[in-house]
């Protein structure tokens, strides 16, 4: 009898202890894939900016460019206020 209330109890123990490491890792997943994301927008820009300095002038394709990469960036940085507010709280 007492094992078996002590073998519930570290069960609960355990469990908590899982589903606390499992949120860890999550917040380490979604922080890697903001990095992944911010990466990915900083080679756009980099070669966006090349190819203007090439050309001399912005073209409407390269606004239109500039217009969606100003998007996903305010996304982005939406998304890492989110993560800020979450661990805040």
């Amino acid at each position: 009898m007492v094992f078996d209330i002590t073998s519930f109890l570290v069960g609960i123990v355990v469990g908590g202890l899982t589903g606390g490491l499992a949120g860890i890792l999550y917040a380490f997943e979604r922080t890697a894939d903001v990095e992944e994301s911010l990466l990915k927008l900083r080679k756009d820009v980099n070669s966006l900016d090349s190819a203007m300095t090439s050309n001399g002038s912005p073209g409407r394709m390269s606004e239109e460019k500039m217009r969606q990469l100003r998007t996903e960036l305010d996304s982005i940085r939406e998304d890492i206020r989110k993560m800020y507010r979450k661990n805040a709280s």
